[in-house]
């Protein structure tokens, strides 16, 4: 009887250690993957809330390719972030996809995409497209095993000096969907983790490009366009989710947030980073350099 008390005593220890270890992973996971989410979502927003909606995994409205789609979503953040919605009828482009809801920008000729964008405008005044082919869009980033999806506006290549704090403007008419007042730069030890993390996976994790894109002013225009501004120094107050924005109207000021140098505080490698949405897609997508700097040309005159 004895012996059989000691093997049961046994059985229940070595369960114990097992159930220990295995909360011990839950744990560690925990802090490689989901501590960058849990920074990145917006402040004063309840993580249930953002888990969870309409029994929808949240994450991809709010940061992923999908939210500049989801007029719900805009509801959403209207009643978890306190801000008001705007009086009145929304904006005919806020309320119906229109006649492009299905539209691959990926499979229509250049000449189309010049046509539907055309409405936009440099977000940095008197600039220019890039003269740098890695600073349009498709260019290889191998530090995190990715591509650039949009356009880079720095000192020269630009056209313009770009600054510390020089003025971001809204490239068109639209609604804000998001704007990061609360962020919080990753710390070091968090950027490289991150950077290991994306060199690692086939590309980088949507949610882990959110982090590198920094600080980020979305507005979305007409036909479910959406226009991106990210790395940027400071937002303007006024600017908060709901807020009709007219073309030119100046949203923020170019910072470098996001990147190596604001995590390592150099003060380098300032510039705006801007990206166009459309169904998924961005502006460029997989089309050679040469057509890409044309149309971007065409668009942003």
């Amino acid at each position: 009887m004895k012996n059989v008390k000691l093997f049961y005593a046994l059985i229940i220890f070595l369960f114990m250690v097992s159930f220990s270890f295995g909360c011990m992973d839950i744990q560690r996971f925990s802090l490689t993957e989901d501590s960058f989410f849990s920074s990145a979502k917006p402040p004063d927003m309840e993580e249930s809330n953002v888990r969870s909606y309409n029994g929808e995994d949240i994450d991809h409205h709010l940061y992923g390719r999908y939210f500049d789609d989801s007029i719900e979503a805009f509801s959403f953040l209207w009643e978890n972030e306190g801000t008001q919605q705007p009086e009145g009828n929304l904006p005919d482009y806020l309320t119906a996809a229109g006649e492009n809801s299905d539209l691959d920008i990926t499979q229509v000729s250049s000449q189309e995409l010049i046509s539907l964008f055309s409405f936009l405008s440099h977000p940095v005044q008197g600039a220019k497209v890039s003269s740098v082919d890695g600073q349009l869009p498709n260019a290889p980033r191998r530090y995190r095993n990715g591509v650039h999806e949009g356009l880079d506006y720095y000192s020269g290549s630009s056209g313009v000096s770009v600054t510390k704090n020089t003025p971001v403007l809204a490239a068109g008419p639209g609604m804000v969907i998001r704007a990061d007042h609360g962020f919080q730069e990753m710390t070091r030890e968090e950027y490289e983790e991150a950077v290991k993390i994306s060199h690692e996976a086939e590309i980088t994790p949507d949610e882990l490009l959110d982090k590198f894109r920094g600080k980020q002013v979305w507005i979305r225009h007409e036909q479910g366009i959406v226009t991106r501004y990210a790395h940027l120094n400071s937002i303007e107050s006024g600017i908060q989710v709901g807020t009709v924005v007219d073309k030119g109207q100046k949203i923020g000021t170019t910072g470098n947030t996001g990147t190596r140098d604001s995590v390592n505080n150099t003060g380098q490698g300032i510039h705006l980073h801007f990206e166009v949405w459309l169904n998924g897609a961005f502006l460029g997508k997989d089309r050679p350099v040469s057509e890409v700097r044309d149309i971007y040309k065409q668009v942003l005159k």
